[in-house]
């Protein structure tokens, strides 16, 4: 009920979130949806509160919290395979000439991409999104080794002389990696979506797949908030 009931979130401190702990984050009331609420480093706790008067009561409120780091821009490429996490080209209002690419994997059960807030200069800065249903690592060839020195039932028996040069050794294969593949266009087979690359302040379309790059370039003139 418009400015009779009312929801306050704060950032705290500490765990007990006392009253000398915390630092508001908004008083809402209404049916106006608040933008995203972050807490940060110094205050990693969230409090919510939640009251209403003795009159009219509506249908109330849902929220969806997580816990996770941003992951800022990074020029060379980010390789993100947390089951959950935000993206963002920076704090603020990001840099003018900036390049930035994240690739998203989380394994065989897929992950979903929402953007929360969305805002580049229109037709001059561009966010991209990609999807692929596998990585080319998935897609190797198998190779067997052979040892040359196996022989079969067949084959005459082996003969050695003075003469003969020494028999060469095999060397074993390298151990496997555990590292990642790094993920780029030579290694992949993604697609842009439909209606990528995404400028201006349309938020881009909730995105499904087992894995997502998201590239972002802006030129050198106007600079805005940016997304996340």
């Amino acid at each position: 009920e418009n400015w009779y009931d009312f929801l306050y979130v704060y950032k705290c401190k500490t765990e007990a979130c006392l009253q000398s702990d915390r630092v508001s984050l908004g008083d809402f009331t209404g049916s106006a949806l608040p933008d995203m609420i972050q807490s940060d480093a110094e205050y990693p706790y969230m409090l919510l509160e939640f009251e209403s008067d003795y009159s009219i009561t509506r249908a109330g409120f849902r929220a969806v919290y997580a816990a996770s780091a941003v992951s800022e821009c990074a020029s060379d490429g980010a390789l993100l395979s947390a089951a959950a996490g935000f993206i963002r080209e920076s704090a603020g209002t990001y840099s003018n000439s900036q390049q930035c690419t994240w690739n998203i994997e989380v394994g065989s059960s897929g992950l979903r991409l929402t953007f929360l807030d969305f805002d580049t200069e229109s037709n001059k800065d561009f966010v991209s999104v990609k999807t692929s249903q596998s990585l080319c690592e998935d897609n190797a060839p198998t190779t067997t080794a052979v040892d040359p020195r196996e022989t079969t039932a067949g084959d005459p028996p082996e003969t050695t002389s003075a003469q003969d040069p020494p028999e060469p050794t095999t060397p074993a294969p390298p151990a496997p990696s555990t590292t990642p593949a790094p993920v780029d266009d030579e290694c992949t087979d993604f697609a842009a979506i439909s209606g990528s690359p995404f400028s201006g302040r349309s938020r881009p379309q909730i995105v499904t797949a087992t894995s997502i790059r998201v590239d972002f370039a802006s030129d050198w003139s106007e600079v805005r908030p940016g997304f996340l």
